[in-house]
């Protein structure tokens, strides 16, 4: 409780402290201008979050009116108008929500443009693959981006299926260039294989004797000397000898014309094995060149050139000197077989390919749909449409989160109203106790607001007809009734209260004012009845009038907890406090 007032500071009081004691209900009457206001504001400033004030704005804070069809229309409490507030936003948003239309719109536009450009691209393959059994995905024009996710998995879904044509007639193209390659791709020398090379290097290393050379000279001179030693001369080419050395028998002639021919045919045939492989080897360097220069490299094809003018230059070597030994360099064939190496697998390869086109070619619809399906994904209009369309259905189904929410949050606002019984039972048994004729009721459309109902017609007032001193009656009982912290109605309606033990005081600031002066008595009464239930409470109260009509009157009969005091201004404009003694100002 506040005892003294020590030190005032606010507007008109400068530091003023009043000498005497406060009581536990205090009524303070000043004219307007007097600091009335300073010293309130003052008190109220004092322990503001244990202090509870009624005063006009108070009224105007928890008591609207609205106009209805039916007539007077009432809000009571800071929380029921924050609350009616909330509801008229929340149905605003809603309006809003459920208008605004210019999403679904745009999906709706959205949707049929990709769409149309899906099957204008699915169209096109389908021509271009000279097909018409496929069709466009399922619910496409309810779903595109499921479809469209669908034709992106066709990409990946056939694995016989590999690849990258346009067209039907791009096959056809393909599968004849493979056919030109493949003709052209014949291996060198097919013939030169581990046999042929040994042979060959046999024959550059065995010695030759070349006819009418030096070499058969000497041995012309040897086969003289035997017949001068063998006196063959004497002797007919046809008749037996005895070879002077080994004693064999043999025919001069025989002799003679054998080892003539023996030089001439080896010779000879070995010129024309020379001749034939340098031949074969000419043709190769023919055939090379007609090698598809895009499926062999040219290293490759250089390597072999080169392996064929070595053998070459050695055949050339051989043939002009065929009593020489001639040894081979270290791979001289390795580029023919690189050559042919290469041209196998490259073969192989084109065989494989010309096998995937022909099953392609059994299976075109899976290739069509493959091709789709990378179009779709490769087109930049497809894509800006899905990521548009995608964009405003995460748009759509955020404000459908929020519509969903409003609504809840409306619903939760609109059942709130089990906290109004108590105080509309309490508001009826006060304006009963001090005769008014009206009550309030609850409005049957929006429960959480009241109409004024005549009690003798049982009809509602209309909304002109509610004075100002009624309204401020109405908004004084809310007050008094949130002064409670628990409170409860029985069967018989009556309101059991428990006060509020946060509170430590509680001003009335003109609590009735000039306005409504017809109902001063009843302000009256409620206030006396209201100051009677806390005699026994440590609650202090302090109220501020400008009429000397409610001075005299509240509290007058509330016995020794009451003081009465007068503000007023001295000669130099400072507020100070006067108590007044009940006879002082008795009437």
């Amino acid at each position: 409780m506040i005892y003294t007032l020590n030190n005032v500071t606010s507007k008109s009081f400068d530091g003023y402290t009043f000498g005497e004691s406060l009581n536990q209900v205090n009524i303070f009457f000043g004219q307007n201008g007097s600091g009335k206001s300073a010293l309130s504001n003052w008190i109220q400033g004092i322990d503001p979050d244990h202090t509870r004030v009624f005063d006009t704005q108070y009224v105007d804070r928890n008591i609207r009116q609205r106009s209805t069809i039916e007539g007077t229309n009432l809000i009571v409490g800071k929380n029921q108008i924050d609350r009616t507030d909330a509801i008229q936003q929340a149905n605003e948003i809603l309006e809003f929500l459920n208008s605004d239309t210019s999403t679904q719109h745009a999906i709706t536009k959205l949707k049929a443009n990709l769409v149309n450009e899906m099957n204008k691209i699915m169209d096109q393959v389908k021509k271009d693959f000279d097909t018409s059994v496929i069709k466009q995905k399922p619910n496409a024009k309810q779903d595109p981006i499921k479809a469209l996710q669908l034709w992106y998995e066709e990409i990946t879904r056939y694995q016989d299926v590999k690849s990258d044509v346009s067209s039907a007639k791009e096959i056809d193209v393909e599968l004849s260039k493979i056919t030109t390659l493949k003709n052209q791709l014949n291996p060198i020398l097919q013939n030169l294989d581990s046999k042929r090379e040994i042979q060959f290097a046999n024959h550059m290393k065995k010695v030759v004797i070349k006819p009418e050379s030096s070499v058969a000279d000497v041995v012309v001179k040897w086969l003289e000397q035997g017949r001068i030693l063998h006196r063959l001369d004497e002797q007919d080419d046809g008749e037996n000898e005895e070879c002077l050395f080994c004693g064999s028998q043999f025919i001069v002639g025989d002799v003679k014309m054998h080892v003539s021919e023996r030089i001439d045919s080896e010779y000879a045939a070995l010129q024309k094995a020379i001749a034939k492989f340098q031949t074969d080897l000419k043709a190769a360097l023919v055939e090379i060149q007609s090698l598809p220069s895009s499926e062999i490299s040219n290293e490759v094809i250089l390597d072999a050139k080169d392996s064929i003018s070595l053998i070459l230059q050695t055949l050339q070597k051989k043939a002009n000197s065929t009593e020489s030994v001639i040894a081979l360099k270290d791979g001289i064939f390795d580029g023919i077989h690189n050559l042919n190496f290469e041209v196998a697998k490259v073969s192989a390869s084109l065989v494989t390919c010309e096998q995937q086109y022909r099953r392609e070619q059994a299976n075109i619809e899976n290739l069509a749909k493959r091709k789709i399906g990378q179009q779709l994904k490769a087109s930049l209009t497809v894509q800006e449409q899905a990521t548009q369309l995608i964009d405003l259905l995460q748009k759509r189904k955020y404000e459908n989160i929020s519509l969903a929410l409003s609504r809840k949050y409306l619903e939760k606002l609109e059942s709130d109203t089990s906290d109004l019984l108590g105080f509309k039972n309490l508001v009826n048994d006060t304006l009963a106790s001090i005769g008014l004729g009206f009550r309030l009721e609850f409005n049957r459309i929006k429960t959480s607001t009241f109409d004024a109902v005549i009690n003798s017609e049982n009809s509602i007032i209309d909304i002109n007809s509610l004075s100002e001193g009624e309204l401020r009656l109405i908004a004084f009982v809310q007050f008094y009734f949130g002064l409670f912290s628990e409170y409860g109605v029985n069967a018989q309606t009556h309101v059991s209260k428990k006060m509020n033990p946060t509170i430590s005081t509680i001003v009335l600031d003109d609590p009735i004012t000039s306005i409504d002066s017809n109902n001063r008595y009843f302000m009256t009464s409620v206030i006396n009845s209201f100051l009677s239930e806390f005699k026994s409470s440590d609650i202090n109260v302090f109220i501020f009038t400008h009429s000397l009509f409610d001075f005299h009157n509240i509290a007058y009969h509330s016995g020794e907890e009451t003081s009465h005091y007068r503000i007023l201004k001295d000669v130099t404009g400072h507020s100070k406090i006067e108590l007044l003694s009940k006879t002082s100002f008795k009437t």
